[in-house]
């Protein structure tokens, strides 16, 4: 099995990803392009060019505290991040801008995602809301993709209680068996 963890090749702020998916995102090797997981630590929607074009086609994919519609999340997160997250992302006060952001946004694409999905969220994430993660959960859903939603009740942006590390790994494990290596049961 092979995984192909998108933290080190990340892309810079958004308003700096490239037009085109093409552009910039590194493919992996051909090879092992039917064994891959895709996985989302952190700023995963950085990478929301790579996931919308290369999710539908994954076996899986892992969404670990991840902005679904900029919009939301610029008008949820907390105003003590407001601002910065504005010079990172955007303005959604600017109607061109918010009508970007509403483009550009992961929750647009939800509704193509039907292989199977782990979300990973913090109830109490000052930085990215449970909110987020919940519309993208809703809409796969909906479309009858397979979800799977792991929310950490006493936990912020990421798990940092080593009881919910651990949980959370394991899940992931099972997740990963069962989508992408077919083993029944996790």
């Amino acid at each position: 099995m092979s995984f192909f963890n998108r933290r080190e090749d990340r892309h810079p702020p958004i308003t700096d990803c490239p037009a085109r998916p093409s552009e910039g995102c590194p493919e992996p090797p051909e090879s092992v392009q039917d064994e891959l997981g895709l996985l989302g630590p952190g700023h995963a929607e950085k990478d929301d060019p790579l996931l919308r074009r290369s999710l539908p086609s994954k076996p899986a994919g892992i969404d670990v505290v991840g902005i679904s519609n900029f919009v939301t999340f610029l008008n949820n997160t907390q105003p003590y991040r407001r601002d910065l997250r504005r010079v990172e992302y955007g303005d959604e006060r600017d109607p061109a801008m918010a009508e970007f952001l509403q483009k550009i946004s992961p929750l647009n694409s939800a509704d193509k995602i039907t292989r199977p999905l782990l979300v990973v969220q913090g109830k109490n994430d000052p930085r990215v809301p449970a909110t987020e993660s919940e519309q993208v959960v809703a809409k796969v859903r909906k479309n009858g993709g397979p979800v799977w939603y792991v929310v950490g009740k006493n936990e912020g942006h990421g798990f940092a209680k080593k009881p919910n590390q651990d949980y959370q790994q394991a899940v992931q494990v099972m997740f990963l068996r069962r989508y992408l290596l077919g083993q029944e049961g996790g």
